[in-house]
């Protein structure tokens, strides 16, 4: 007699349990690299930010805390918001719904906290129904965004400095 294999080698609750320890490791790799997951229900408007993408963005420290994506823009950089607004507003109107947008957040002491968004699209299911999400993933790019400023920073001193020698050569 031949025995079928059993493809149920564990239980509900192991089988439950295996995924959110994969899971906690997954988010624990992302934050180490200061990226946060989020979703947004394109029909509702709706996102699903929480503590961990706060703190996980350093946004927390620097008192960046909206609910949504209209509260969010309070703390954009007020020159970004516009250009947020339509990037984001393209991205839901295309058929891919995939995207990347940059945008600049400002702190309560000033501080500037660069934040770069991935969005792709996947149905999900809300309320047993088929909906339309994104899923995002936003990653805190101060740094690179600092190094790029200074790089391009000391591009233009060294530039002054060359269209000035001729003229020191001159005089001298």
């Amino acid at each position: 007699m031949l025995m079928e294999p059993d493809t149920n080698l564990y239980s509900q609750s192991e089988n439950s349990e295996i995924i959110r320890e994969n899971s906690q490791k997954i988010l624990s790799v992302l934050a180490a690299h200061q990226i946060a997951l989020w979703e947004y229900d394109i029909s509702t408007g709706k996102c699903s930010f929480t503590d961990d993408y706060f703190r996980t963005l350093g946004l927390k420290e620097a008192g960046i805390v909206f609910k949504d994506i209209d509260d969010f823009y309070r703390f954009a950089y007020p020159k970004d918001v516009k250009a947020y607004q339509t990037a984001f507003s393209k991205m839901l109107a295309s058929d891919s719904k995939i995207s990347q947008i940059k945008v600049r957040c400002v702190g309560k002491h000033g501080e500037v906290i660069w934040l770069e968004d991935h969005f792709l699209s996947y149905k999900g299911t809300q309320d047993g129904r088929l909906a339309d999400k994104l899923l995002a993933y936003t990653v805190n790019v101060t740094s690179q965004c600092e190094k790029e400023q200074y790089i391009n920073h000391l591009e233009e001193h060294n530039r002054k400095i060359i269209e000035a020698l001729p003229e020191f050569i001159f005089y001298f």
